[in-house]
């Protein structure tokens, strides 16, 4: 009964290599696979292998044989009067629990987990182990039996013994891996937070990155965007020039050298502004950076998007009509009214019935009151967007 285990090399060299390709990857398929393999060879009934949320003790599965909804039941309820649970919690890495020895019969059979539910569905013995413990997690595979089947074998538990390190390298892979995907995550959200459009060109001259606001601004292909070669151009031949060399000026700067990108405006068809592009040197600072790993980040600025949102900013606020808000926009300006009038083809009768109206919904009486209470609120709304930033960032830092 306590013998070897029968298993070939072949199979177990086939599991050892499906721990660490499942740690490779961020679905769960893998250890499923894998713990289903792991369950046959030691007769085990329902278990998992899990991460616990050290914060709320929530248990978060990465490969489950138990009946649908049994893990969300042990979160709620299962837990918290589980007769063994402050030993399964102070498990540190690398520890083993095993219920027949750590809590005995007299304190489990007659505890009322045992009695309402563990019974039922056929779990008496319980061996755990502890794969991984830090700060905020604890990682763990556990195997279960029914009464009938009696304890794990020695050869059993020398089976699980042998591959216990390679599970708990591979759990702090995956764990690894799961936390740069979160923090890669938050990322592409902080950047997607920016109104103005963010790229990041390589040394090759390939985007390798750009947020939704760049996407929208490349994909309409009017005055600047990705050909085919994965290279940022603009409309002529002349601005695609002037882009290549302040991108190329980023990776020629040297400490003797003052060139850094610079500023560029491209233009734009049917009248609209022109494109406004800030380039400046990326590059990754830590001992493993190369030469392939230097970008120039690039903003691109919409002069037309950023009089849109402060117009409908304003609209919002102060509940003026779209023609009142521009006025408002370009009085904020600087324009005088005479000239606004022109700009927007209206008369200046007109443009002094939107001004009294303006004056009215936002509770001013002179012009130089409303200027600064316009650009008062777009400071505030910018402060408001750059706190989104900053809090994604945050949580950044937190997670990492």
């Amino acid at each position: 009964m306590d013998g070897m285990v029968a298993i070939s090399g072949k199979e177990l060299y086939n599991i050892t290599a499906g721990l660490y390709e499942s740690a490779a990857e961020i679905s769960a398929s893998g250890w499923q696979a894998i713990y289903e393999r792991l369950s046959k060879v030691v007769n085990s009934g329902p278990g998992t292998i899990h991460f616990r949320h050290k914060k709320d003790d929530h248990f978060d599965p990465i490969a489950d044989s138990n009946e649908p909804g049994f893990v969300d039941r042990f979160n709620s309820l299962y837990w918290h009067i589980l007769p063994f649970k402050k030993e399964f919690a102070g498990l540190k890495e690398g520890g083993r629990f095993l219920r027949s020895e750590d809590c005995p019969d007299d304190r489990f059979v007659g505890s009322e987990i045992y009695q309402d539910h563990f019974e039922k569905i056929g779990i008496y013995e319980v061996l755990h182990h502890c794969l991984l413990d830090n700060d905020r997690f604890a990682a763990g595979i556990t195997f279960t039996r029914p009464h009938a089947k009696g304890r794990f074998t020695r050869a059993e538990e020398a089976f699980i013994n042998a591959l216990l390190p390679h599970m708990q390298r591979a759990s702090r892979l995956h764990l690894h891996l799961l936390e740069f995907s979160l923090t890669s995550r938050l990322m592409t959200e902080a950047w997607n937070r920016i109104e103005d459009g963010v790229v990041l060109v390589s040394n090759r001259g390939a985007v390798a990155f750009q947020n939704q606001a760049a996407e929208a601004l490349l994909a309409s292909k009017t005055s600047i965007h990705v050909n085919r070669n994965g290279t940022l151009v603009c409309g002529s031949a002349s601005e695609s020039a002037k882009l290549q060399a302040a991108i190329r000026s980023v990776f020629e700067t040297s400490e003797h050298s003052s060139n850094f990108g610079g500023r560029l405006l491209i233009n734009r068809p049917e009248g609209k502004q022109p494109l406004s592009l800030s380039i400046t040197p990326f590059k990754e600072q830590d001992r493993y950076a190369r030469e392939s790993d230097r970008f120039a980040l690039i903003f691109i600025s919409d002069p037309d998007r950023v009089v849109a949102s402060t117009e409908d900013g304003l609209r919002a606020d102060f509940g003026l009509t779209k023609a009142e808000a521009r006025v408002a926009k370009l009085l904020a300006d600087g324009h005088p009214l005479r000239e606004l009038s022109e700009m927007l083809e209206i008369t200046p009768n007109t443009a002094r019935t939107h001004l009294k109206r303006i004056f009215s919904k936002t509770d001013t009486n002179r012009q130089s009151s409303l200027v600064k209470l316009i650009l008062s609120g777009s400071a505030s709304r910018i402060t408001e967007k750059l706190s989104g930033i900053i809090s994604v960032m945050s949580l950044i830092w937190v997670t990492t």
